[in-house]
């Protein structure tokens, strides 16, 4: 039985002219191995300046065109008498080759029954292509994999072959200085053949196809604790994100599921690309107390509406995140991070198609740069005190008193009178959210459960006695990750259009029902986060995570333990040490100011860089209602 290492060519090449500068590492491969041979196709698709040179597809966006025919290839390759052992691809070729190990994976007696490794030079990971036939991506590749890159490679950049290599279980590397080449040094051939010797001794050794007995157990389905973990934070992310944002691919092991990443605001300058990014996001089976999540970028954007540097920053960010957060569900951490990334200034030099533009002079340029600095570090946010932040709740209750009597007196203002909507972008409608906040065990899990109406314990079956949707108990932090749920909250009289019918109100309909004063009752998003202890803004008792989760909350509600029989941890301290309820509310709020505080001065460069745009863009537009004026 001869034995096949298929060399797949990049773009730009042919299969002979790549097997001809491979000359040296294929002598010294058939030298140390018997019986073996390297055969090199061509893709399908002559170059248009050039028939002699090929391509494997012509990508456009997720559509790898022509696809289909290249795989056809690849198949034909799998002739009688002929074991295909290895796939050694680069650049295009090295894409080429991980596909052709994904189709492996998911049917090994259809695609190259006996490929035993894969070795891929330059490689890259990219979403995946439309024309795939469907593939469990969940897991990491279990085929023994080799993966070489440079460090100058300036076309794959090492970051793109890093990311690539955490796809596969326990990848092996060959890292040199050049740049976009396949390294055929001595030494470096030497990696080659320790590496192929050491994969086919471990497929003679099992008597079975490696790649098939570690499936097995990359196969696992989940246990019943991670089990719950996942399908609970799913369907959080559901109850968070807006309809349209979050897409169910599969509720079963493996769980998997698209996110649309939308942008807060048009930020010109920011990393946001002009085409919308969706996150292709799946479990594996011990995720996520063992594991972080799998993420794929899928989008239509060119290379200089998201250059691939930034595509890279953007998988990093959510995989490092991920990496931090081992042990519990990071899915929501992992969304807000790369957000802040994508808000803030694109740093790289090729982040749009350079345009004829009117540029200021050198000092006007260095004149503003001082401007901003000295207003950085001149005109910051001031340091908190107990004055600063009383005069700031007094500011507070006069701006919300003011907007309330507006809205009073204002039929303008009211939205469903004029029919404007609440909508935002994609057509979704505005979620009002609630947070509770409180120190542990002051009842916030207690009122959560009376006010969203859970009549019990999901999970539990008929007759038992464990009421209450939200866990609760008698001890700190029965509550770490945030319990989400709605209640049905009266409309403020005069914010409904039926309110001017008086009496006659009652016959409009309603989704939700009314209140005995025939009020309508709308859903109003409820969560109950972990409680907060002294220090919290400071990262005690996981204190940064659990305010992080209060981060959509349209307004907090501070649960406050007015009985005073538990310390500022949550710890009971019975009839003879009671807390002061004042004392509670005070650091509550404190712990609050200082969170926000400190959010404010990481961001300021940011936060005065757009205000100083709005400011200036509202001059220019005064000026111009002047002049036409």
């Amino acid at each position: 039985m001869v034995k096949r290492i298929l060399l797949l060519h990049g773009n730009r090449q042919s299969g002979q002219l790549f097997l001809g500068r491979l000359e040296r590492l294929k002598k010294r491969i058939c030298k140390e191995l018997e019986d073996v041979e390297f055969v090199a196709p061509d893709a399908p698709f002559p170059l248009p300046d050039d028939k002699n040179l090929r391509t494997w597809w012509n990508r456009v966006g997720n559509s790898y065109q022509g696809l289909e025919q290249s795989l056809g290839i690849l198949k034909g390759q799998q002739e009688q008498n002929v074991e295909i052992i290895g796939i050694l691809g680069f650049s295009q070729g090295a894409r080429f080759a991980h596909l052709a190990a994904l189709l492996h994976q998911e049917d090994p007696s259809e695609w190259f029954p006996n490929l035993t490794f894969v070795i891929l030079v330059a490689g890259y990971d990219a979403p995946l292509p439309n024309e795939l036939p469907p593939i469990n991506t969940a897991g990491k590749i279990p085929l023994p994999s080799f993966h070489v890159w440079g460090l100058g490679d300036k076309l794959i950049t090492p970051d793109q072959s890093l990311a690539l290599s955490e796809l596969y279980v326990e990848p092996k590397t060959l890292i040199h200085d050049g740049n976009h080449y396949v390294p055929t040094k001595a030494p470096q051939i030497q990696q080659y053949i320790d590496f192929i010797t050491c994969a086919m001794e471990a497929h003679v050794t099992t008597g079975a196809n490696v790649s098939s007995s570690v499936a097995k157990v990359s196969a696992q389905l989940p246990d019943e604790e991670t089990t719950a973990m996942q399908e609970e934070e799913i369907e959080a992310l559901e109850a968070i994100f807006f309809e349209g944002e979050i897409e169910i691919k599969s509720s079963s092991f493996p769980r998997n599921y698209l996110m649309k990443l939308l942008s807060t605001e048009e930020e010109e300058g920011s990393n946001w690309p002009p085409r919308p990014l969706t996150l292709q996001i799946s479990y594996p089976f011990n995720y996520p107390l063992e594991a972080k999540p799998d993420f794929r970028l899928i989008h239509d954007n060119n290379v200089y509406e998201f250059p691939s540097k930034r595509a890279e920053n953007t998988l990093k960010i959510l995989r490092e995140t991920a990496e931090a957060e081992i042990g519990m569900p990071s899915v929501l951490s992992c969304i807000y991070a790369v957000k802040e990334y994508l808000d803030s200034p694109a740093t790289d030099t090729n982040a749009e198609i350079p345009v004829q533009r009117n540029i200021p002079s050198k000092d006007e340029d260095e004149q503003e740069n001082e401007q901003d600095l000295a207003t950085s570090s001149q005109m910051g946010p001031q340091k908190t005190s107990p004055e600063n932040i009383k005069r700031g709740i007094i500011e507070g209750l006069e701006i919300a008193e003011q907007m309330l009597k507006e809205a009073d007196t204002s039929e303008e203002d009211n939205a469903f009178s004029n029919g404007n909507d609440l909508s935002g972008k994609g057509g979704a409608f505005w979620t009002y959210t609630i947070g509770l906040v409180g120190k542990p065990s002051a009842g916030k899990s207690t009122f959560f459960n009376a006010a969203s109406a859970f009549s019990k314990q999901r999970g539990v079956s008929e007759g038992t006695s464990e009421w209450g949707g939200a866990s609760v108990a008698a001890h700190p932090f029965t509550t770490i990750d945030p319990n989400i749920g709605y209640c049905l909250v009266p409309a403020p009289l005069g914010s409904c259009p039926e309110d001017e019918m008086g009496s006659l109100k009652h016959t409009y309909g309603s989704t939700h029902g009314r209140d005995p004063d025939g009020q309508r009752l709308l859903p109003i998003l409820l969560k109950d986060v972990a409680g907060l202890v002294p220090g919290a803004y400071q990262g005690r008792g996981k204190g940064n995570r659990f305010l992080n989760d209060l981060c959509d909350a349209t307004v907090l509600v501070h649960v406050v333990d007015a009985s005073g029989t538990a310390d500022a941890q949550g710890n009971t301290t019975g009839d003879s040490a009671l807390t002061n309820p004042v004392d509670d509310i005070q650091w509550i709020r404190a712990e609050l100011v200082e969170w926000v505080y400190g959010n404010l001065m990481a961001k300021w460069d940011t936060i005065t860089r757009k205000g100083r745009k709005k400011v200036r863009a509202s001059m220019i537009c005064k000026t111009a209602n002047t002049i036409a004026f």
